[in-house]
């Protein structure tokens, strides 16, 4: 009867601080719930007509729509008149990092408008955290061509490349069956039961959804980086080094020979793409923007284009990135549009 009792002492104990810890991290805005939502048409994504507040790199608050993705209210049915520009890629695209109003697709939305009083132009972020080219294809014809885009811009960088679905699991994918392209939602039942068993605890308590985050470092491999700081050298694994050993993943290859002729590929980081991705555009009639100049720029300026200066941590696109990018990409836009009239 006294172990009973100091058992019943302990475990009340523990639920009270896990309780008061709970009221304390939601309250603060320390960390969020879960923003993920398993959907039947497009796998695991971001919840609909909700607003997150974020600490990472830096401190951000943004909110989706009802079409599940980051920005304002918009029709589906583009309205007449209007331009519509959509910008595919993943977490550096998406900017959760910072106030929407500084990311890149706010800016560029602002500067064409500026630049073309006479025309709507609509930017859309369907920007996606841990997409590589094979998820983001895939979104593209489960989500955004509903939107009826103008023009596809993909962001990739050399990793994004690999169309690697190993991890996350659940996110909408692209594969080869029968020499054609498939895209599916990538329904594991294991992954989908253990997602749907655990999302009312990530997204109703901060502690599980802290716990859940935790989890995904580990998969990623990064937690011998944040035990260990400076001290850890992080293994280096599927990175394309030089351009003698790099050839087309194949399912990559194949997605590029049916991006429709309105896709740009744009490099999404301070080191230029293999030539052949070049070569690989011009050679199915896509345009390809090699924008690495501007991060030579931003450096010659004095600016790291990942570095968060108050968190004093490496990482996303900061706030000047977003905005050289952002007002570059829009005067390239503005020009082509211009040639297009």
């Amino acid at each position: 009867m006294r172990f009973v009792k100091k058992f019943l002492i302990l475990l009340f104990s523990f639920l009270g601080t896990l309780f008061f810890c709970e009221l304390f991290i939601s309250s603060a805005k320390i960390a969020e719930l879960s923003f993920a939502e398993y959907y039947d048409d497009i796998g695991k994504g971001l919840l609909k007509s909700r607003e997150f507040v974020n600490f990472n790199e830096g401190f951000s608050i943004l909110s989706t729509n009802e079409y599940r993705f980051v920005g304002d209210v918009v029709s589906k049915s583009k309205p007449k008149n209007t331009i519509r520009v959509a910008l595919i890629g993943d977490s550096f695209v998406q900017g959760a990092q910072m106030f929407e109003r500084h990311t890149l697709s706010r800016i560029m939305e602002d500067n064409l408008r500026l630049k073309s009083p006479n025309k709507v132009v609509e930017v859309l972020n369907f920007g996606r955290a841990g997409f590589n080219v094979g998820h983001m294809y895939a979104y593209q014809k489960l989500l955004i061509e509903d939107f009826e885009p103008d023009y596809f811009i993909y962001f990739l960088s050399k990793e994004d490349l690999v169309s690697d679905y190993s991890f996350p699991p659940l996110l909408p994918r692209t594969d080869i069956i029968n020499d054609s392209l498939s895209i599916s939602i990538n329904v594991e039942t294991s992954e989908l039961n253990k997602y749907q068993n655990t999302k009312f605890l990530t997204q109703n308590f901060t502690f599980f959804n802290i716990l859940n985050a935790c989890r995904y470092k580990v998969n990623q491999g990064e937690t011998g980086g944040i035990l260990f700081g400076k001290f850890y050298s992080k293994p280096q694994i599927k990175i394309i080094e030089s351009e003698h050993v790099f050839e087309f993943d194949p399912i990559t290859s194949k997605i590029f020979e049916n991006l429709s002729k309105n896709t740009i590929i744009i490099n999404s980081n301070a080191s230029i793409l293999p030539i052949k991705v070049e070569e690989k555009c011009v050679e199915n009639g896509l345009l390809y923007w090699d924008m690495t100049y501007c991060f030579d720029e931003l450096q010659k300026s004095g600016i790291i284009f990942n570095e968060w200066k108050a968190t004093n941590k490496l990482g996303h696109w900061n706030q000047y990135c977003h905005q050289k990018l952002g007002i570059e990409i829009a005067n390239k836009l503005n020009h082509l549009l211009d040639e297009s009239d």
